[in-house]
């Protein structure tokens, strides 16, 4: 799981979307209401349907936790940060 989370915020290091890491106590950048008032849905929200139309379901809402269980197998993990990087790339050309 650490592998995973550092290889997608390698891809995402424009900051497009938040990604947080947590043990429930460690959130660096969301620490209250005005701080999740202050992400962009849009961006998220084209993250989701670019995810979503590879085959990839992340939770539907920014504000959600997502998960990695065993089921989940290293080609699946390898392809979901392919299509992540992709995504971030479409996005990041974009003007939202």
């Amino acid at each position: 799981l650490p592998i995973f989370l550092e290889e997608i915020k390698k891809y995402n290091c424009k900051k497009i979307i938040v990604l947080e890491e947590t043990d429930l106590d460690t959130i660096d950048s969301i620490k209250n209401f005005t701080d999740v008032k202050s992400c962009n849905n849009k961006i998220f929200e084209k993250f989701f349907k670019i995810m979503l139309s590879k085959g990839i379901y992340f939770a539907p809402s920014s504000f959600e936790a997502g998960f990695i269980s065993s089921k989940h197998s290293q080609n699946d993990i390898d392809y979901t940060l392919k299509m992540a990087n992709d995504a971030f790339k479409k996005i990041s050309k974009l003007k939202l």
